[in-house]
């Protein structure tokens, strides 16, 4: 759990831990994305049980990143025939999830899904997971049909193994719908304590 200097740790559970470490309270910045990605290199290289995860087959959809430089995603059908790196999102829905996929809406979301129409948390999402050199990202507005309930409960009913066999999972803890920015909002310079983390 992250906590600004000074604010004491929620929810009044259990003795407070220690603060583990330090990370920048911008955590859209260059030295959070470095501390992450180490975390990351930590786990795939020196855990056994992560590197196991490193690639598995990809959940029925995600959307398809492309490249770094490239500006839409699009929502890709793998069928769980594609073994690659895969990302989720955790996010809070909020009141109003504005972009999901339906039925009517399938298709197009297959052949583009434009930058612009991307809520600020899928937005911070994307921006992370490319710069990690990740093509896949799974989020369920996105990824399950909404409107398909034989394809909402197939697919819900498979949450847990998917976010099991994701590389990575990003959780969007400060963004209370997706309307919020993904990154925490404290200003540049700002330190953040990180308790409960072994690093």
């Amino acid at each position: 759990m992250i906590y600004p200097p000074g604010v004491p740790a929620r929810g009044g559970c259990g003795p407070q831990l220690p603060a583990a470490c330090q990370i920048p309270g911008d955590t859209s910045c260059r030295e959070s994305f470095e501390w992450a990605l180490r975390r990351l290199r930590d786990c795939t290289e020196n855990h056994h049980l992560c590197s196991e995860y490193a690639q598995s087959p990809l959940p029925k959809r995600v959307l398809d990143l492309g490249g770094p430089r490239d500006s839409e995603v699009r929502l890709l059908t793998s069928e769980g025939e594609i073994i690659r790196r895969c990302v989720c999102l955790s996010h809070c829905w909020g009141t109003m999830t504005r972009l999901r996929t339906f039925t009517t809406n399938l298709d197009s979301h297959a052949s583009c899904i434009p930058w612009d129409s991307l809520p600020p948390t899928y937005r911070d999402a994307v921006r992370f997971v490319r710069r990690l050199d990740i093509r896949y990202l799974w989020i369920d507005s996105l990824c399950i049909i909404q409107d398909d309930g034989e394809d909402w409960r197939r697919e819900a009913s498979k949450m847990a193994s998917i976010f099991e066999g994701a590389y990575h999972t990003v959780a969007a803890t400060y963004a209370l719908s997706t309307t919020e920015p993904a990154c925490s909002p404290l200003p540049a310079g700002t330190r953040v304590d990180l308790y409960g983390c072994r690093v």
